[in-house]
């Protein structure tokens, strides 16, 4: 599980990309851009890319042109940060019924962001229905799985089965993409929300890495945010 320790880490050798001679603000921006932003990438790590956008804005040797492209990088980073309240978002069922994020009631949300014409979301939609301990938490009352399709292919998204096991809506108003509320680097990917609807994990890729966030979860007494942020990002 991605932590402190390993943001810690992931800034040493940033840090050390910017003391090495020829490596200018510009060229840290690109490693950052690639490692840390990319929810495939192994470094990827949203409050490390944060820091490094940090480090580029404030770099003297930046004039105020060239700063403007990551600073906009860092506007949409800031977006429903680790710790925050995520945006609400109104949402579509199959039967017409609206739905708001903010309004489902479990211990724990899981927000799926998928695409069904997507081999990869396919491949963990399944995963989802099949995993044991997923079900069980969801049998418990524990959690929830909203299936969220941010795009507007409404023919595809309606002639496409999802699980039961899942509530599967759609961003009828396309408003994650029209109204910035949201900023998916790729797709499929996962949020995960405590109760309050703060975000506890954020543009995540990994199923894995999902199903041990909740296992620590699940064992711990405090279920507090800051006791959640503390037990998922504390060494």
């Amino acid at each position: 599980m991605k932590n402190w320790f390993l943001i810690i880490i992931a800034l040493f050798a940033f840090q050390c990309l910017a003391n090495t001679e020829g490596n200018s603000a510009l060229e840290r921006l690109r490693f950052a851009e690639q490692h840390y932003a990319s929810p495939a990438d192994s470094l990827h790590n949203e409050e490390a890319y944060i820091a490094a956008l940090l480090d580029v804005i404030n770099d003297p040797s930046l004039d105020r042109a060239a700063k403007m492209r990551p600073q906009l990088l860092l506007e949409n980073a800031m977006k429903n940060r680790i710790g925050t309240v995520a945006a609400d978002l109104e949402l579509t069922s199959i039967n017409g019924t609206t739905h708001r994020l903010h309004e489902m009631d479990s211990v724990l949300t899981l927000v799926f962001f998928n695409d069904p014409d997507c081999d990869a979301c396919h491949i963990l939609t399944n995963r989802l229905d099949t995993t044991q301990v997923i079900n069980n938490y969801i049998n418990s009352g524990l959690l929830q799985i909203v299936a969220i399709y941010p795009f507007d292919n409404h023919e595809l998204w309606c002639n496409t089965p999802y699980p039961s096991n899942m509530l599967n809506l759609w961003d009828e108003n396309q408003a994650i993409d029209g109204e910035g509320l949201y900023d998916l680097p790729s797709i499929p990917l996962f949020y995960l929300l405590n109760h309050d609807k703060r975000v506890l994990m954020k543009n995540e890729a990994s199923l894995n890495r999902v199903l041990h966030a909740l296992e620590r979860i699940m064992l711990s007494s405090d279920r507090s945010t800051q006791g959640l942020l503390r037990l998922l990002y504390n060494p």
